[in-house]
């Protein structure tokens, strides 16, 4: 079996073992993968959201799991500089690690590369969920950082690149009310 077919399985290893709720196993997986393709991405970008969304399932705190997720964001973004994917789940983890100057500016640098092909190979449906993903990150940081009117009128640019999104109005309508 080639590399790429071996780093291939594992990563559809991984996928249905984290679709069972088999965290530790999926990660297992995807290390394995990386072990033998240090620079995939897909692979990195998984392994951090396993810590960042599941880290309770792995044992661990979620200030922990967001902390070990960020050195797998790095590296996928050292690997593919010009791929927002990473960027806006390394803000998220800044964001729950409440580190929000570092999360708006990711989310900033995200942004900037979303419209790049990388970004754009993605299906529509993956391509808008990284976007939103970026907005609400931005939004949320700049939120904490007590500029909620700046964050509403980030929502409302996000919405007006992907008016079909339900989780941008949510967050227009909810989350950030209008001040004054």
């Amino acid at each position: 079996m080639s590399p790429e077919e071996s780093t291939e399985q594992a990563l559809r290893a991984a996928c249905r073992l984290g679709e069972a709720g088999r965290v530790a196993e999926a990660l297992q997986q995807l290390l394995a993968a990386l072990e033998v393709d240090p620079l995939c991405r897909e692979a990195l970008v998984h392994a951090g959201d396993l810590y960042n969304w599941e880290g309770e399932r792995l044992g661990l705190t979620e200030a922990e799991g967001s902390r070990r997720a960020l050195p797998f964001y790095d590296r996928a973004i050292s690997a593919q500089p010009d791929h927002a994917e990473a960027y806006a789940e390394k803000a998220r983890a800044l964001f729950f690690l409440d580190d929000y100057p570092q999360a708006l500016a990711c989310a900033d640098q995200g942004l900037a590369v979303l419209d790049s092909p990388p970004s754009r190979e993605h299906g529509p449906d993956v391509w808008v969920n990284i976007g939103e993903a970026l907005y609400g990150a931005k939004a949320r940081s700049l939120r904490a950082l007590n500029q909620a009117d700046e964050g509403r009128r980030v929502l409302e640019e996000g919405l007006h690149r992907f008016p079909e999104s339900r989780y941008l109005t949510q967050f227009v309508e909810a989350f950030l009310p209008r001040s004054g």
